[in-house]
């Protein structure tokens, strides 16, 4: 769903970019609101292409804002709505609190496109969105994960930014198997908004510190996963010692990993 959603962007972008040299008129004005390109390998990537397909050699002039920050990126979005740009195009750190800029965009003329994430607001207030289906995806996580006919789950969540689309519909799943009895969630954090693998590895090393018997790792963002195996080297305890095994599942990530100590 994820690489769809990206070749669809990709698509849109090329599309936007003969626009701009079909017109071959004054240069059109975009204004991006997008994710630090720290956050992953594919924000970093997404960054550079949104600069590269948006130049002025192809017909436009566009500023970018990349930041993790919500508040930020509303004031930047109303920024650009006041210089007058014909596109905004966002991708929301967070779902929600974005109404009141989505309807001066429309009030302004402004043609409005979300990516990669979702923003939680009326469908009139943005001409397309181009995301991943994030509650899809903790569904097929957490289904996979019961699939496995562990004898229990104890689990460690890693949260990505809390209020993000991303976070949202990754936790929905798990949260809701946890309800159901199927899941123990034995400690619950967040690799903080720029998705770092140090918070990941605090909330992993608390765990440990205070005795949680866990044997599954839920890390919302491949860079989460980074630094609990380090943790647990670090720190060998009964739940997870050099005789033990557990799963870490991480998002963003070809595989699966089998840790064992």
């Amino acid at each position: 769903m994820a690489f769809k959603a990206k070749t669809v962007l990709t698509v849109l972008l090329l599309a936007l970019a003969m626009v701009g040299f079909a017109t071959g008129q004054s240069l059109i004005k975009v204004g991006i609101v997008n994710l630090p390109p720290e956050e992953s390998g594919y924000r970093q990537a997404n960054v550079e292409d949104m600069n590269t397909v948006f130049s002025k050699a192809n017909g436009y002039d566009a500023k970018q804002t990349n930041t993790g920050d919500n508040s930020e990126q509303i004031a930047a979005a109303q920024g650009y709505i006041r210089d007058g740009v014909k596109y905004l195009l966002i991708s929301a750190a967070n779902a929600s609190g974005w109404d009141n800029v989505l309807k001066s965009a429309k009030t302004a003329g402004v043609t409005v496109f979300l990516f990669d994430r979702l923003i939680q607001t009326d469908t009139s207030n943005f001409r397309a969105a181009l995301v991943s289906d994030m509650a899809a995806e903790g569904s097929t996580a957490v289904n996979w994960l019961l699939g496995q006919k562990l004898p229990n789950y104890n689990v460690i969540l890693i949260r990505g930014q809390m209020g993000s689309a991303a976070e949202l519909g990754r936790s929905g799943a798990l949260l809701k198997a946890r309800d159901a009895a199927k899941v123990k969630i034995v400690a619950d954090g967040t690799g903080g908004d720029s998705w770092s693998p140090e918070e990941a590895r605090r909330v992993v090393e608390a765990a440990i510190t205070a005795g949680k018997d866990f044997n599954v790792i839920y890390a919302e963002m491949e860079m989460a996963s980074s630094f609990p195996h380090y943790s647990v080297n670090k720190n060998p305890h009964p739940a997870t010692g050099y005789s033990s095994f557990f799963d870490v599942m991480r998002y963003d990530s070809p595989e699966r990993e089998n840790i064992f100590e």
